[in-house]
């Protein structure tokens, strides 16, 4: 803002002050409506004086040193944003990180603040309590929001994000599928990048990453949404996209991110590439600085904990996945990487328990089913995997994993036709995806 602002700022008479005739259409481009600001910058012995007014605006004057322009005009811009716009003003303060204003502000503001903008208001405030850990009140405030205004697109997504770091990951599904019902069948009324949390939970993973990078693009590389690369490289590694994971990464500018979650994407890269040490060491880092940074605490690292669990364990530091578990709580990743650890330690009954639990937890997601059916074909139960692959694809049809190991075990009871189909399908949802395609064509090779 300072620099948009900065810009519309006209000399008149150098010698005396500074008008600001052309705020008024500068708002206007950002806000949609008329509104008429003006104001003046004083020289006096002690410095500047800068006064802003206007429509619904009280006047404010603004001082500092003779070399505090630009700090003085971001004061005032800020100012006059807050004054005008409170809902769009929480919902910045939310998104820039700075939650102890946003929430100061939105219940200062909530009473004067038009009713058709209040849910706005209140998403801006429910992201702000959430990222900084009040995730119950979180949960409250932004479905008040949707109350208000069941079009709120963004406090839907967000309170898909909420339901998940409480744990609640089936209430998260029905919170998605609630907002698609509202939305209308995609593409429908919602914008597509508020389906991202949504595309999270059940593998829709390119359609995920298609809609931030269209939202990246189209806001000059910030992004509507928290540390839009480092989400974005989230989303390729998930792909198995090495090359775009590491590119976008590079993208970042400084200052970008969320604690530690750059180290969780690399982390992921790194085991990828089949280096297990580098993963965990990646993980520990990531999971350290979310934990000593973030004051949710837990709530807002748990699925990064669980995760952490399973990259020790692949490293052979088995103390500390334990102790990673334990940190974890009841979360989907937590039983499924559970079963996964039993499973490498020999305990077959209890990883098929912890299986069970997974799946129990959210029975509507894919990941339980998809991590059972892994096992199961592991084990040599080529028929228990597919049915258990199958419900993972029925659940997250547009997630290549399922897909692909559903191919493999086809492959393995030498169906290479059938293999084909399922990897060409895996492919049209992860088509960089370097192993899968050598899988197809270890399966053509065998069909001809």
């Amino acid at each position: 803002m300072r620099n948009a602002w900065s810009s519309e700022v006209q000399l008149e008479v150098p010698e005396v002050g500074i008008s600001i005739g052309q705020i008024s259409r500068l708002l206007k481009a950002r806000f949609g409506h008329d509104l008429h600001i003006s104001g003046d910058v004083v020289e006096a012995p002690s410095g500047l004086a800068l006064t802003v007014r206007g429509d619904g605006v009280a006047a404010k004057t603004f001082r500092g040193a003779a070399g505090a322009l630009d700090s003085l005009t971001t004061q005032a811009a800020e100012y006059v944003y807050a004054q005008s716009q409170p809902a769009q003003w929480a919902f910045y303060l939310a998104s820039t990180g700075r939650y102890d204003e946003c929430i100061a502000f939105a219940r200062e503001a909530f009473s004067r603040t038009e009713p058709a903008e209040r849910g706005t208001l209140l998403v801006g405030l429910g992201i702000a309590l959430g990222l900084s850990g009040q995730h119950q009140e979180a949960l409250a405030t932004l479905r008040q929001a949707i109350a208000i205004d069941p079009a709120e697109y963004a406090g839907r997504s967000d309170l898909i994000w909420e339901e998940t770091v409480v744990g609640d990951e089936e209430g998260a599904w029905r919170g998605g599928m609630e907002m698609v019902r509202y939305a209308g069948v995609r593409p429908g009324r919602a914008p597509e990048l508020w389906y991202h949390n949504f595309d999270d939970l059940t593998g829709n993973l390119l359609a995920e990453r298609n809609a931030m990078v269209a939202d990246r693009d189209s806001t000059g590389g910030t992004g509507q949404t928290f540390s839009i690369n480092e989400q974005i490289a989230g989303i390729e590694i998930r792909l198995h996209d090495l090359v775009a994971a590491g590119q976008t990464l590079g993208l970042m500018r400084p200052k970008e991110g969320l604690v530690g979650g750059s180290h969780a994407v690399r982390a992921r890269m790194a085991a990828e590439a089949g280096d297990a040490q580098s993963a965990a060491s990646e993980i520990e880092a990531a999971a350290t600085a979310c934990a000593q940074s973030w004051s949710g605490g837990k709530g807002n690292c748990a699925l990064l904990i669980c995760q952490t669990a399973l990259f020790e364990e692949q490293a052979g530091r088995q103390d500390k996945a334990d102790a990673a578990l334990g940190a974890g709580g009841h979360y989907l990743d937590c039983y499924r990487f559970r079963g996964d650890i039993l499973d490498h330690r020999g305990d077959w009954t209890g990883a098929q328990k912890a299986y069970s639990d997974a799946v129990a937890l959210a029975p509507d997601l894919p990941a339980g089913y998809y991590s059972w059916g892994l096992a199961l074909a592991r084990h040599g139960d080529l028929a228990g995997a597919i049915e258990k692959l199958k419900d993972a694809n029925q659940r997250g049809p547009h997630w290549a994993d399922p897909l692909k190991a559903w191919g493999d075990v086809l492959a393995r009871q030498e169906r290479p036709k059938e293999a084909l189909t399922k990897y060409d399908e895996a492919l049209s949802y992860a088509p960089n995806w370097k192993q899968l395609k050598e899988a197809r064509e270890s399966a053509a090779k065998q069909k001809s």
